[in-house]
């Protein structure tokens, strides 16, 4: 027999559950917090459903199920375990178990300054995670994720779309950097110095007006001398170690570059430009326990960079 479930009110299992458990109406009513009429009513909609009496009387107010109904008392225990399943609390996942892959959309600076600790971190604790990085320096909409298999994002981005969710992970500083034989940069950059400069400008966002503190310079009245705008922030290092050029970039970015090159940073004095790190996921994926895995890894991983 073939049954419309989108007809049927599954509340009904529930009660014929309680009806072979108690083997009497006021009983099973009981169990369900209901009427002994609510449940009388329940019974007689469940003998119209399955076209069979389902139970009869028995000694002192008991029912007996007939022969159909304890055929279905084994697949009916079945079906709401099954169906209890679906509510539960997702099971806790061993790391070291899972065996899934795993892409992350990252721009220059967390490739540099986030995702070798992340990879490490995960090799450690969950060796069965494979990771393919695609570059992201910034999000339109959900494209990368609806059709260009991004599963997370991580970056600095200039616009976020409300369709998204996003998590701050930490708060970056714009800061000067350049040749540490560079005169310029033996002091904290201020306004004069910074409109008279020559610069490397990093083009971290899409646009030109979205590069790191232009919308601050412009409110300021003040242009800068960009003589070479680049779009890949890792080059900076090799340009800058060679020639009088400054370049505006992250602090912590900065921090690798001075471990590495010929380089040194300043802080800019005539203005503070801050800008949150943030993780981007599709909202299909909240509640996915391997993506919430990931993102909690990233999330830890993150608080440790200084």
């Amino acid at each position: 027999m073939k049954i419309d479930l989108s007809k049927i009110n599954l509340n009904l299992l529930i009660a014929l559950d309680a009806l072979l458990k108690e083997k009497h109406v006021t009983n099973a009513g009981k169990r369900l917090n209901l009427t002994q009429s609510a449940m009388s009513n329940l019974l007689k909609q469940l003998r119209e459903l399955f076209k069979d009496k389902l139970f009869v009387r028995g000694h002192a107010s008991s029912i007996i199920p007939t022969s159909f109904a304890l055929t279905l008392e084994p697949r009916l225990t079945e079906a709401i375990e099954k169906i209890n399943l679906i509510f539960q609390e997702p099971e806790i996942i061993k790391p070291e178990s899972i065996k899934a892959s795993i892409t992350i959309g990252l721009s220059d600076y967390t490739e540099c300054v986030l995702f070798p600790k992340l990879i490490k971190k995960i090799m450690q604790v969950a060796p069965g995670v494979n990771i393919t990085v695609k570059h992201v320096n910034y999000i339109k909409n959900k494209h990368i994720f609806d059709h260009e298999g991004i599963d997370l994002a991580i970056g600095i981005y200039a616009k976020i779309p409300d369709t998204l969710i996003a998590q701050q992970l930490f708060i970056e500083n714009a800061v000067c950097l350049g040749s540490k034989k560079n005169p310029i940069l033996r002091k904290p950059i201020n306004a004069k110095t910074f409109t008279h400069v020559k610069q490397l400008a990093i083009q971290f966002f899409e646009y030109k007006e979205e590069l790191l503190t232009e919308s601050v310079i412009t409110n300021l009245g003040l242009k800068r001398q960009a003589i070479v705008t680049h779009p890949h922030a890792l080059s900076a290092p090799y340009i800058l170690s060679d020639t009088d050029l400054i370049s505006v970039t992250l602090e912590r970015l900065a921090k690798q570059f001075v471990k590495r090159f010929p380089l040194t940073y300043q802080p800019i004095s005539f203005f503070s430009a801050t800008y949150p790190v943030c993780m981007v996921w599709h909202p299909k994926d909240k509640n996915d326990v391997i993506h919430k895995w990931v993102r909690d890894i990233v999330f830890s991983v993150a608080k440790t960079i200084e």
